[in-house]
């Protein structure tokens, strides 16, 4: 058994509590189990009042009103020493238990489980395929055969997590979206120990493709993507233009049409507000798939001269994944300004005069 016991630090900075902090919040938010991983996080939320005893009793489970040893007015004291001097971040750190954050979450993940949808992405690939590139269960086939959709693209490097996104207009201005991930199947193991993520059972489940080897194969993303272009109604594929030419370049001269989204605020500012803005309107129905809500939990954003662009975390410091969420965003920058606009009435049936609507007027 291991035991380890801390304060919390600043984001990225502290890489061994962060992640096993981040661990921990999944667990307890149910987006990942750990049967042998047991997490409790005591601390304050942002919105609490930092001047509240209320806060440091919920932060302090070694004080004497949670059955600990210390007084409260021990912390009452740390608290007007720290405003004094103006350093209230140091009190919420060692005090009250809240991560230095340079980013902050941009999803909420209650809005999220709230937008799923009528359909669930349970089993989201058949279990018995014939063919290299696995089909959807029946029920989700009926619901998208055929239908309008654009893809969205996030390549990884070739040991980590790749990503294609369908983004599908819906009634009301929703989208429906359709997630597929790759692992390389030699590194899933691996990758579990240091991620604390349930690979295998999401591969078993078929929420992610296994590429044979040690690295992805890309040519596995390939024919995903041509099975897309035979099965849905594809508009555009959307490239992330580092390292994916191998795939774009061929499927343009198979006569896809694909567009490179240039990975920058100017170009990603606008599809990432549309997306906060359906999860925040509940327009935007992922069928609850796991790797998805993952992504989702670990989206942070900056937020620049009114515009917003998602981080992507430091995959040397860090054990959070973005990618479903990317390629998302990717698909999204295409659909919302490919997306013929509701025409206008005028252009069917032209113009009325006031004798045609009011036919009893002199």
């Amino acid at each position: 058994m291991t035991i380890a016991i801390t304060t919390a630090g600043v984001q990225n900075e502290s890489p061994l509590a962060w992640r096993l902090h981040e661990k921990a919040r999944k667990i307890e938010a149910g987006i990942v189990s750990d049967a042998k991983f047991y997490g409790r996080i005591y601390g304050a939320a942002k919105e609490d009042d930092p001047a509240d005893p209320a806060t440091w009793i919920k932060a302090n489970p070694s004080l004497k009103k949670n059955g600990g040893f210390l007084d409260i007015e021990k912390i009452r004291e740390k608290y007007v020493s720290h405003e004094a001097e103006g350093d209230l971040t140091s009190f919420q750190r060692y005090y009250l238990n809240m991560w230095d954050q340079k980013e902050s979450r941009a999803i909420d993940m209650v809005k999220w489980d709230g937008t799923a949808g009528e359909w669930q992405a349970m089993g989201l690939l058949a279990k018995s395929p014939v063919d290299k590139v696995r089909p959807l269960p029946r029920e989700l086939m009926a619901r998208f055969e055929k239908r309008r959709c654009w893809a969205g693209v996030d390549l990884s490097m070739t040991t980590d997590l790749s990503a294609v996104s369908l983004v599908f207009p819906a009634e009301d201005d929703a989208y429906d979206v359709l997630a597929f991930f790759w692992m390389p199947e030699q590194a899933v193991r691996q990758r579990e120990r240091r991620d604390g993520m349930p690979y295998q059972r999401w591969a078993e489940q078929g929420f992610i493709e296994l590429s044979s080897g040690d690295v992805i194969d890309y040519r596995d993303i390939a024919a995903r993507l041509e099975w897309v272009s035979e099965v849905f109604d594809l508009q555009e594929i959307g490239f992330d233009p580092w390292n994916s030419r191998q795939i774009s370049v061929p499927m343009i001269e198979q006569g896809h049409s694909c567009i490179e989204i240039r990975q920058g605020v100017a170009t990603l500012s606008e599809p990432s507000k549309k997306l906060l803005e359906l999860v925040a309107a509940g327009k935007l129905h992922h069928g609850g798939h796991p790797v998805l809500r993952w992504n989702a939990s670990c989206v942070t954003a900056k937020e620049q001269n009114d515009n917003l662009m998602f981080t992507k975390p430091e995959r040397s410091k860090n054990s959070s994944r973005i990618d479903g969420i990317a390629a998302t965003v990717n698909a999204l920058a295409r659909a919302i300004v490919r997306k013929p606009r509701q025409m206008s009435i005028y252009s069917t049936r032209g113009l009325l005069s006031l004798g045609d609507v009011y036919p009893t007027m002199p």
